[in-house]
């Protein structure tokens, strides 16, 4: 077995979706803005069909025949690029008709996007989990084409002449997402960017603690290559350092063998790679982790994932559905010869996928399922085994804004645009204001969902979807936005008492415009959208309202403070001295964190009451030793409050 002492690296192999550097790349280059298209949201990986009657059955909702678009032209988009599709023509006329259907792989959401939202890949934990939402949109559409990607189905069955695969690569993975990682902290506060051990990850391991997990690990070939994988863990908090100045300790063992051990400073983000002898693992394969005193102060870590790529042999026993590998082998096909249980695997498939996926056919011979493993294009082969029970029905397929066209932003060309960002559910108010707005500048109002559509490859509630946009406003605009405003309320991914929008339905209803990061910050949105700079790009605001009548009752009070603006009759100290009436609201958990807070707020009174200004502070603080609020003095607040 392979120790690795402070070795922490990056693993990067075939059937585990690596950690990726992205491109500046905004999201909608996939998009034609001359094209319809119509979503459904993929909850599961797997194979999924579109049959000729849904097809066909929205299309006339919209005054389109089918029988007019020859299959050919048909396209299906997912995670921002063209999937390959499989065309089911009985008849081969070219056109799709009753019975028939288009067949595509698709994978539900996870992590795979989210390294953009970090400000570098590596402190993610892994790609298993999305900070989000497990469901992704994927896209129908047709063109003139008639070159679309379209899966090959390999017709080679001569298996006899080829060499056999002794073995398979099955990889194991185990996610834990218990616990969300608010990841760096200074003086117990964490920020609004995505930082170095933040994720979501499993419960919290202490100094002095141990814990073990398991992974099955059937049917190895214990002569085959080495198994690998990565273990991937946060060290949570930074406490008193011993006297090398560690304050953490890792120790990893697999199989009661220690594969990792080492100490080390501050809050990290771990990715350790391991290899094991194939000869050692049974049924049941022994992860511990372990935590010694080496003189540091607390010590909490959580480990967000393990895994584990083995070479299993190709007994199939059990799968109905299976992805796994096959050892590359240049320049040249292979046999690959399936064993057992034939037929509980009823109508089986096998697909190669790849850039371009391939169908490729299963011979019966006796017990075992023949088939031809085609020359592949990249040392990096995985196939998908399943049955035609498997098989996934799309039944309801939705036109991206009722016509099926995306909005052309870049054809606006609004310059110093005022751009209100909202929720379909706040439409027709926000509209209401950007009218009044318009008055002096050019608005723009944006439905979120469309905005996850373009910018966030239909991840729903991915706050991605605006930094993409507002990047995209000030590359392709005449001149940056004026003004971004928000109208909806926000709900964190992850709350710390009670369920975030990440998990729990009623908070994702009400996310209706979610916000960036953990603790949560609008401004965030317009940072880092100028290369090589960090500053605040743009201008951002919020209100938080979950209704229509919220926002025409601001968009009052706004009209009516304005129109009292920019006369001198108006500036007399009935109409405008309420205006240097100034709330300081004070807290904390203990007497001396109150004493803390209060400082801070005397200093900010001593500003705001000088001659600059002429403030007037009201004082208002809450007792640390109850929870419960005095009703006299919050109708007192109340009172100050409407008073102005």
């Amino acid at each position: 077995m392979k120790i690795l002492k402070k070795k922490i690296v990056f693993l990067f192999f075939f059937l585990v979706f690596h950690l990726s550097n992205f491109s500046q790349s905004l999201g909608n280059e996939w998009i034609n803005y001359n094209q319809q298209y119509f979503h459904f949201p993929i909850v599961e990986t797997g194979i999924y069909r579109l049959d000729f009657e849904t097809i066909n059955n929205h299309l006339i909702n919209l005054g389109v025949s089918i029988n007019n678009i020859p299959h050919n032209n048909f396209q299906v988009f997912g995670r921002e690029k063209e999937v390959s599709l499989l065309v089911k023509d009985n008849n081969n006329n070219g056109f799709l008709d009753p019975l028939e259907y288009i067949e595509f792989y698709a994978e539900k959401n996870d992590g795979w996007l989210d390294s953009l939202v970090y400000d570098s890949a590596h402190f993610m934990p892994d790609e298993y989990y999305s900070l989000f939402n497990d469901t992704i949109r994927y896209y129908f559409s047709w063109n003139s084409s008639s070159n679309n990607k379209r899966t090959i189905v390999e017709v080679d069955t001569n298996y006899s002449i080829y060499n056999s695969i002794n073995y398979c690569w099955k990889t194991q993975i185990l996610k834990f997402n218990s616990n969300y990682n608010v990841g760096y902290q200074t003086d117990g506060i964490s920020s609004p960017k995505y930082e170095i051990a933040e994720g979501w990850a499993g419960p919290t391991l202490q100094k002095n603690g141990s814990n073990i997990e398991q992974i099955t690990t059937l049917n190895c070939v214990g002569s085959g290559p080495n198994a690998f994988g990565e273990i991937n863990l946060f060290s949570a908090n930074s406490s008193n350092v011993n006297s090398n100045g560690n304050n953490h300790n890792t120790k990893l063992f697999i199989n009661n063998n220690l594969v990792f051990d080492s100490s080390y400073f501050n809050y990290q983000t771990l990715h350790i790679e391991y290899s094991l002898s194939s000869n050692s693992i049974s049924n049941i394969t022994d992860f511990k982790h372990e935590i010694s005193d080496i003189g540091q102060g607390t010590d909490y870590q959580n480990i967000a994932s393990i895994s584990l790529s083995y070479p299993h042999s190709t007994d199939f026993s059990s799968y109905e559905k299976l992805h796994f590998g096959v050892p590359f082998s240049f320049n040249q096909k292979q046999r690959l010869s399936i064993s057992n249980n034939i037929n509980a695997l009823g109508s089986p498939m096998l697909y190669m996928l790849g850039d371009v996926h391939r169908i490729i056919p299963l011979i019966p011979n006796n017990s075992i399922l023949e088939a031809v493993i085609p020359i592949a294009q990249t040392d990096s082969i995985v196939c998908y085994l399943l049955t035609d029970s498997n098989v996934n029905y799309i039944n309801k397929i939705h036109p991206v804004n009722s016509q099926g066209y995306f909005n052309d932003f870049n054809s606006l060309q609004i310059d110093s645009a005022f751009v209100i960002i909202t929720n379909k559910n706040l439409l027709s108010s926000s509209r209401s204001y950007a009218a009044y707005r318009a008055i002096n500048v050019d608005t723009l109002v944006v439905d979120i969902e469309e905005l996850y559509h373009q910018f966030s490859a239909g991840i729903f509630k991915n706050p991605l979807a605006i930094k993409r946009f507002l990047k995209f406003s000030m590359v392709n605009w005449p001149s940056w936005p004026s003004h971004i405003f928000l109208i909806g309320k926000s709900v964190r991914f992850n709350n710390e008492t009670t369920p975030g929008s990440r998990n729990d339905t009623i908070s994702y209803r009400l996310n209706l415009v979610p916000s960036w990061g953990y603790p949560s910050s609008d401004n965030h949105f317009a940072v880092g959208l100028e290369s090589n700079k960090r500053s605040y790009s743009l201008p951002i605001g919020r209100l938080s309202v979950n209704n229509n009548t919220s926002v025409i009752n601001y968009l009052n009070k706004v009209i009516e403070l304005e129109s009292q603006q920019g006369n001198n009759s108006n500036y007399t100290i009935e109409n405008k001295a309420w205006q240097k009436n100034i709330a300081h609201f004070s807290g904390g958990s203990d007497s001396s964190e109150q004493a803390y807070m209060n400082n801070y707020l005397e200093q900010f009174q001593n500003i705001i009451e000088d001659t600059l200004f002429g403030g007037k502070v009201k004082k208002f603080g809450k007792n640390p030793f109850t929870s419960i609020i005095d009703p006299l003095e919050f109708q007192i607040v109340q009172n100050y409050l409407e008073e102005g």
